[in-house]
């Protein structure tokens, strides 16, 4: 039985239990003032308000909602096995689709919501859901209950749970302080393109039009829609990162069940319009894929191929002076806008001389070049905190001081 457990061995004194001898499943109806509590990948439960840069969209209907207290261990049933889970920090409400433990003994509820994070990074839980789709899973409360989960005595758990909290927050910290330089030079990236203009401060449509004068051409002569489907292509969508598989992304994203025949062929040097391009921009593609209907693709026309860059106009796309002027040609309300291609056809893009080019790519390139490096450093931090954590509720430090002595 161990052997199929994210660990093969344990201190002798640590006792294995089911969580159901130890936590009992919670169904209390939400009350009205409750505020929405949602279970993050990293392990933290916390109000949905918190964390307003995380992009989740919402139930239209509250149906079946659930009430939850402070340090209830709180499971997503969808994303559990990429670590959807932990200690609640507040009360509220969740979807039905979240199971809520709460103790029925004297025990640390953090050590317990640390030893099954886990077993998410370990793939355990993964192995126990019904089904796995597109990054999103089915882990109900009659599988959670049968997990057997190893149980130190209670001052352990709470030296374990102590000593991961203090880790963790120093990991968090660096982690945090890299991310905000990453945030810093993309946002930098945003203002190097359009340096070669003068006056590119001013981003209202008629300043625009002003300051690109005589450099500009209108869309709709440098660029031609493309409408190609009925292709057999992996699915595709666009983000503020470019043009990405479905598979490969981060966040569940729904796919159709039915035929994808109408969706739109992408492919390496087209840019594609989203419903998202009001806030972030044209996304480029280096992939072949396809994508929504409701996407405009579009590349530069042929016989400018020779003479502009489609990597010019990638970074050019996603300028905070071009969002601007998509902001006021989208059409639509709430978080899924439309940009008409025949609106954007007629703005004035700037065109850039060789020498111009040039400089623009260096630039770019070298901050491109850092926030790599900075991407990539926080690679071995993410498997430190993974390292910590297995090794910690595993009964790792424990034999270490035994050893020690």
């Amino acid at each position: 039985m161990i052997g199929s457990l994210p660990y093969t061995a344990l201190p002798s004194h640590w006792k294995l239990e089911r969580i159901d001898r130890l936590f009992r499943v919670i169904k209390e109806e939400a009350l009205p003032d409750d505020e929405l509590v949602s279970a993050f990948i990293d392990g933290v439960v916390t109000l949905r308000s918190n964390r307003p840069e995380s992009v989740i969209k919402g139930s239209g209907q509250e149906i079946g909602y659930k009430h939850l207290e402070v340090n209830d261990l709180v499971i997503s049933g969808m994303n559990a096995h990429l670590g959807g889970l932990g200690v609640s920090d507040s009360a509220g409400k969740c979807t039905p689709v979240y199971t809520i433990l709460r103790k029925t003994q004297e025990l640390h509820e953090r050590y317990f919501s640390y030893f099954l994070w886990h077993a998410a990074k370990s793939g355990y839980i993964k192995s126990l859901v019904n089904a796995v789709r597109y990054n999103s899973a089915d882990f109900g409360p009659e599988t959670i209950k049968k997990i057997i989960v190893p149980v130190p005595p209670i001052d352990e758990q709470i030296e374990i749970a102590n000593y991961l909290d203090r880790q963790i927050e120093l990991l968090e910290r660096t982690i945090e302080c890299k991310q905000q330089q990453i945030k810093c030079l993309k946002e930098e990236s945003k203002g190097l393109t359009l340096s070669w203009l003068s006056n590119i401060g001013n981003s209202s449509k008629e300043g625009w039009e002003s300051i690109v004068s005589g450099n500009g051409i209108r869309a709709k002569y440098l660029f031609e829609q493309r409408k190609i489907s009925g292709v057999e292509a992996p699915l595709a969508s666009a983000t503020i990162d470019g043009v990405m598989l479905r598979d490969d992304m981060a966040n569940d994203v729904w796919n159709p069940e039915d035929s994808s025949d109408s969706y739109k062929l992408v492919e390496p040097g087209d840019f594609v319009i989203g419903l998202r391009s009001f806030q972030h921009g044209f996304s480029y593609s280096e992939i072949r894929g396809k994508v929504s209907p409701a996407y405009s693709v579009f590349r530069i026309r042929e016989e400018f191929q020779n003479t502009l860059k489609s990597k010019y106009f990638s970074y050019l796309f996603q300028t905070r002076q071009f969002i601007t002027l998509l902001d006021a040609i989208s059409v639509g309300i709430r978080q899924g806008r439309n940009i008409p291609y025949e609106s954007f056809g007629n703005l004035l893009i700037p065109v850039p001389s060789d020498k111009e080019f040039a400089k623009i790519v260096s630039m770019q390139e070298r901050n491109q070049e850092s926030i790599d490096l900075l991407t990539k450093s926080l690679i071995p931090l993410s498997q430190l905190k993974v390292s910590l954590v297995a090794t910690a509720v595993t009964g790792g430090l424990q034999m270490q001081e035994k050893e020690e002595i």
